[in-house]
């Protein structure tokens, strides 16, 4: 919510060997702060963007269900390339702006790309 209006929601999966993370304070604290508490480093994620139609998401989104949202399918993976959570969230597209910051690094020697 934002201002008392959603602007996403958002589902996340943990594999069975983390349920102790049912027991964190999510609410006020990190879930990557819990996760390094518990020996593992997130290293790694992938994320997919794509438009898919809000469908039953809308009523909690307060849009009709053919309302088109940016959903984002992220992995992430400890230090052991093993996952730690798969998530996927779905924002309402006039709600939300997505930012990106990134490195752009020079072609290496022989690169024919």
């Amino acid at each position: 919510l934002a201002d008392d209006v959603p602007v996403a929601i958002e589902y996340a999966s943990f594999p069975p060997h983390l349920s102790r993370l049912l027991d964190v304070d999510l609410e006020t604290g990190s879930l990557h702060r819990a996760l390094h508490d518990r020996g593992l480093r997130p290293t790694l994620g992938s994320s997919t963007l794509a438009a898919k139609r809000a469908g039953a998401d809308g009523e909690h989104l307060h849009v009709p269900a053919d309302e088109p949202l940016l959903v984002e399918t992220r992995l992430i993976v400890d230090q052991h390339s093993t996952p730690l959570e798969y998530t996927v969230s779905r924002y309402v597209g006039d709600r939300y702006d997505l930012h990106v910051t990134f490195d752009v690094q020079p072609p290496r020697t022989g690169d024919a790309r």
